[in-house]
């Protein structure tokens, strides 16, 4: 068929032999049809097709060479149809062919046709024998195509009877093979080009820095996607233009004069490299590290310039922060407690106490005024003697540097020694700063030796790109990659992430990789890979490949090494900072209120959990009084706290931890525990106090709900032994009622009003007995709920479908909203049912002369809201409807709406009401989604 690349054979009658002008006729309509196919494997697919509906033969099939010349490997095309010729097919899936092993590889191997009369009844001939027989194939014919002597690929034709072979078809076809192979090598390598352009492109436009390709005399030839996007330009306005006069370099006239200056060097074979400004689409100006490379051809010509632009803006924004902070820091080593002092013609002419600690010289007489040579090791007076020379004579600072040194009493030490010429007091002088590194001289050996390594590694790193396919082999990589990683090209291809880097980093690697090819887009990673023993970061943009067909064959990915060291570091980090970093980090992620309070009792911090807690903002709160947020009586006790506090000069907790109301901005007040204690200050500071509240109304509730748990427990309890005692008496006398009322059916003479009408009042109160009886039994039975994923929808429409028309009698018009996107919850539907029927009747109940019951639900974040709304006489004030016996009705048992919560709570939810006398009530049902509430609750 053709999604699995089989052509179609036409119906075509059977052909013995060939004419004589066949050849001709079907090389020029092989050649004609290649000619219009887009890759290789359709222009095989041509050829198999026209030779076989030219020929005769009834099945044909492409072998194709491997990628290292070492097998043949079955082409994706193939020529005929049917479920037998299908089996056949299939049996060479993953099938490789070696030189000179079966009809195939002979045919590789030798480069000559072989034709095999019956390919069913010689295994040895034909490895495929048995399928061959299966699929009712016997005569084999095969055919290698070959272009400048090297086989291209090797076609097999095969027929469903058995057939001599035919020498003039042989010659015949064999004609047209030869004739084909450089028509099939042409496409292949016009593929390929077409593969190779892709792959530049690809590259050339996904780069981070700026490209332009350039003629020798300027003219632009092309400019990759980030040039353009960086001025929102397309590639008609500036491709054919003088490089010079496109948009990147309007910034000013010098800058295009020095561009066209420097594209004349690079012409004649200079490679130019500099600085220069731009300006973005938004018009804010960079700085760009810009280069031209001219590209000579074999006789040494320039034919192309390469452009090529990498933005340096923030570097040299950090380089400028850099130097301001360390020009700050030479004003503050003046007053460093290292040891410095001032060298005037090669003597000491200033010491500070450090340097004095530092040479064991007892006051600034014993250095003053004597030779700096002589604390200097005589192994380094000729290097100081150098240094010193190059100081004064060229300005120059001296680096740090460590070298021996001497005390007065001529004890050696290590010492760490920078140098920087100056002028003091008029004079030229040199400002040498030192300190003793003898107890971590070894360390300090050690740290550099490592930082140079790790220098080695950052100096001109440059942008590493590389292919990969979709088995995650190496297919490609580019210089900058052999030497990041010290591995030559051949080293690397073929190879996966597994075979080069460590597997934590290789599972990093493949992970990116695998997300890119699944969601067909570019996507850019940070990603680390190690080198010299370290390791680096790097930018990774990462994008998919596509062969003609649209289907992602391969991966690159454009690195850039975005690894930064900081050149200085702060030395000290003063205590109180850190700590105060640390309370501040702690203060603003706690999940608890947290107050700082003045000895005025005013609020001076204000955490994000107290705002969220209290409703009030930090800006609005600040400085208010900090019993504004707890209700009275609490509130004014607070004041008097502090009060008594302060005079005992004790740091601790003025207070337990204690459960007070709090009130929010809204004025709704609820439960916390609170405790106040006094923060640590420095001795300028005023004391403040920390207050922590936690909000308890959780907590509270949930003990109110236990209480009522087993308060209803114990009243089950009660009514479930109630029901037992007096249920089976009840039946007896319901028996007996209806056993005098037969008898009483046998005298008509009997007066209705003397006898029946009290008979049935004595019915009705034992069916109301059996009714609270039951709803006893209910309260108290401890029910099985089976919990499945149910829609509202369906559980009110299965009641309103019993219920509606009894509604209907009683003059009671219903409503239902249910929005399609509805969520699921997970429930019991019957008890659900049950809940939902109890409170449609209480609402049916409440409209004595009619009305409208409306059921609808809504979303609500992790819950869904079910209401049943009615239209009737309201609930009183005062009346506690959940609580058991209680009603607003002359009949019923006062259980129902507790057996309803009781369901509710059961499925993890809660049921609250709203109500106004004379316009109805609205009970609403808030089920959670994605859980399982207790099974037995």
């Amino acid at each position: 068929m053709a999604d699995k690349k089989t052509l179609q054979k036409k119906p075509a009658a059977r052909k013995v032999s060939a004419p004589e002008h066949l050849s001709f006729n079907l090389f020029l309509t092989i050649t004609q049809a290649i000619n219009e196919t887009e890759d290789f494997q359709s222009a095989i697919a041509v050829a198999l097709r026209n030779v076989c509906e030219s020929t005769g033969w009834d099945y044909a099939e492409a072998w194709i060479p491997s990628a290292d010349a070492t097998a043949l490997e079955r082409s994706p095309v193939c020529y005929g149809i049917g479920e037998a010729v299908e089996g056949f097919r299939n049996s060479t899936v993953g099938i490789r062919r070696s030189p000179g092993l079966g009809l195939i590889g002979r045919v590789w191997s030798s480069k000559q046709p072989e034709w095999i009369p019956d390919v069913s009844v010689n295994p040895g001939l034909f490895y495929r024998s048995q399928a061959a027989r299966e699929a009712g194939l016997k005569a084999a014919f095969g055919l290698p195509i070959l272009a400048a002597d090297q086989v291209v690929a090797v076609l097999a034709f095969f027929m469903f009877e058995s057939r001599e072979e035919d020498k003039r078809l042989v010659e015949i076809v064999s004609a047209v093979a030869t004739q084909l192979g450089s028509v099939l090598q042409h496409k292949r390598t016009d593929e390929a080009l077409r593969e190779s352009e892709r792959r530049f492109h690809a590259i050339f436009d996904q780069t981070f820095q700026f490209v332009g390709l350039l003629s020798p005399d300027g003219t632009l030839l092309e400019a990759n996607q980030t040039a353009l996007k960086f001025r929102g330009l397309k590639r008609s306005d500036v491709v054919g233009r003088p490089f010079w006069e496109t948009p990147w370099w309007d910034i000013s006239r010098e800058t295009q004069d020095r561009l066209r200056a420097a594209i004349a060097e690079a012409s004649q074979g200079k490679f130019i490299r500099y600085e220069v400004e731009h300006r973005d689409v938004s018009g804010e100006v960079g700085t760009f590290d810009f280069s031209l490379k001219p590209i000579s051809d074999d006789t040494g010509k320039v034919v192309l310039v390469i452009a090529e632009g990498r933005n340096i803006t923030d570097r040299k924004r950090a380089e400028k922060g850099l130097r301001e902070s360390e020009e700050r820091y030479r004003q503050l080593a003046e007053l460093s407690p290292y040891a410095i002092f001032l060298n005037h013609e090669g003597k000491f002419f200033f010491v500070n106490s450090a340097a004095l600690e530092l040479y064991r010289a007892a006051s600034p007489e014993q250095l003053i005024g004597k030779p700096i040579m002589d604390v200097v090791h005589p192994d380094y007076r000729a290097l100081v003697h150098e240094r010193i020379r190059r100081m004064l004579e060229h300005g120059i600072t001296t680096p740090l540097v460590e070298q021996k040194s001497l005390r007065l009493d001529g004890t050696e030490f290590d010492v760490e020694v920078t140098a920087a010429p100056l002028i003091y007091e008029g004079k030229r002088m040199i400002q040498v700063v030192a300190r003793d590194i003898t107890v971590r001289k070894r360390a300090e050996r050690a740290l550099r030796e490592s930082e140079a390594r790790l220098q080695a590694i950052l100096d001109n790193s440059t942008a590493v790109i590389y292919v990969k396919d979709t088995q995650g082999r190496f297919v490609l990589v580019n210089r900058e990659f052999e030497k990041l990683f010290h591995a030559t090209r051949e080293q690397i291809i073929g190879k996966s992430d597994y075979d080069i880097f460590p597997k934590e980093m290789a599972d990093a690697f493949q992970a990116n990789d695998l997300k890119v090819i699944e969601l067909g887009t570019p996507i850019e990673f940070e990603e680390t890979a190690p080198h010299n023993g370290g390791v680096r970061t790097f930018i990774s943009n990462k994008f998919p490949l596509y062969d003609s067909a649209g289907v992602p064959y391969a991966l690159c990915g454009i690195s850039t090494d975005i690894t930064e060291r900081k050149r200085a570091e702060e030395r000290e980090i003063l205590d109180r900072k850190r700590a105060e970093t640390w309370l501040r980090s702690l203060v603003n992620t706690t999940q608890d209120a947290f107050i700082s309070i003045d000895r005025q009792g005013r609020i001076v911090l204000f955490n994000p959990a107290a705002e969220r807690m209290f409703g009030h903002g930090r800006a609005e709160i600040q400085g208010q009084k900090f019993n504004l947020l707890i209700a009275e009586p609490y509130a004014s006790e607070y004041d008097s706290y502090i009060t008594r506090h302060e005079p005992t000069g004790r740091r601790h907790a003025i207070d337990p931890i204690r459960t007070v109301v709090a009130r929010r901005r809204n004025g709704e007040v609820f439960p916390v525990e609170l405790a106040v204690t006094e923060v640590a200050a420095g001795e300028s500071e005023e004391a403040r106090y920390g207050a922590f509240f936690r909000d308890i109304s959780e907590k509270v509730r949930l003990q109110e709900q236990l209480i009522e748990t087993e308060r209803l427990a114990a009243i089950g309890t009660t009514a479930a032994k109630l029901a037992h005692e007096i249920g089976n008496p009840l039946n007896g006398m319901y028996m007996t009622v209806q056993l005098l009322e037969r008898r009483l059916a046998k005298h008509a003479d009997t007066p209705d009003d003397t006898v029946k009408s009290p008979m049935q009042t004595l019915k009705d109160e034992i069916t109301h007995l059996n009714q609270l009886l039951h709803e006893f039994r209910s309260l108290s039975r401890r029910e099985k709920y089976n919990f499945r994923p149910t829609a509202l929808a369906a559980v009110a429409g299965e009641v309103l479908y019993i219920e509606r028309p009894r509604y209907a009698t009683l003059g009671i018009e219903v409503e239902e909203a249910f929005p399609a996107d509805l969520h699921l919850v997970m429930a019991d539907s019957e008890k659900l049912k049950q809940a939902l029927l109890n409170l449609c009747n209480n609402a049916i109940e409440a409209m004595p002369q009619g009305g409208t019951l409306t059921l609808r639900a809504h979303n609500a974040e992790e819950q869904v809201v079910l209401e049943v709304v009615d239209t009737g006489l309201g609930i009183p004030d005062g009346v506690d409807i959940f609580e058991p016996f209680a009603t607003t009705k002359t009949w019923g048992t006062g259980l129902g709406l507790v057996i309803v919560r009781q369901i509710v709570s059961a499925h993890g939810g809660t049921i609250t009401y709203a109500s106004e006398r004379g316009k109805g009530t609205v009970f609403c049902l808030s089920l959670p989604l994605h859980t399982h509430p207790t099974a037995n609750p």
